[in-house]
């Protein structure tokens, strides 16, 4: 190598701060951003290319490169590149429910009938609650019978008539309000 000749980088090391969320645009330097924790090594690439894995949602962090290359023994490291802050939303839907039955309890002397409704718990670990849907037809998803999330696997429709066919299909949504799509329909025929 040249005297005085820039070392031919290596690979790339990647280091990660949280930073106060709404902090935008990014700082020209890191010694100008709010940092929430210190400056810490991510990871490092032989390209320019990195994933991080290792995150939460909604929170803002700021990420700078630096290049490292090798002189004999010796591994350098550039300046901290132009920081970048992201903050990662999630717009990722729940699974689709599964296992969906439909059950008539039968009217009684002052209790018109109605229909009981179950499926499968979600293992979804950011679930929020579920929605219910209910149609005539069953190509069309129908409305929305409940009016607050479910928080659990299980709804009592006291809005049926009798002599019609319904069908249901139900939805799970998440903390972040995404909403999977509807679960195969089942039908019911009230008395």
């Amino acid at each position: 190598m040249a005297a005085g000749a820039a070392p031919k980088p290596t690979g790339y090391r990647v280091y990660r701060a949280e930073v106060e969320s709404g902090e935008a645009p990014a700082p020209q330097d890191v010694s100008q951003a709010k940092l929430k924790s210190p400056l810490t090594l991510q990871g490092s690439a032989t390209s320019p290319e990195f994933s991080d894995t290792h995150f939460e949602f909604a929170h803002s962090y700021l990420y700078t490169v630096r290049a490292i290359a090798q002189d004999g023994a010796d591994t350098i490291e550039s300046a901290d590149s132009a920081p970048a802050i992201v903050t990662p939303r999630d717009t990722f839907p729940p699974a689709t429910p599964v296992g969906l039955e439909a059950t008539i309890i039968p009217a009684t002397p002052g209790t018109p009938a109605n229909v009981e409704l179950s499926w499968a718990i979600s293992s979804e670990p950011d679930l929020a609650g579920y929605n219910v849907y209910r149609s005539d037809r069953e190509d069309a998803p129908g409305a929305r019978v409940n009016t607050e999330l479910l928080p659990s696997p299980t709804f009592r429709d006291t809005s049926v008539v009798s002599g019609r066919r319904y069908f249901y299909r139900v939805s799970a949504v998440d903390n972040s309000g995404n909403e999977s799509p509807l679960s195969p329909a089942v039908q019911i025929d009230v008395p």
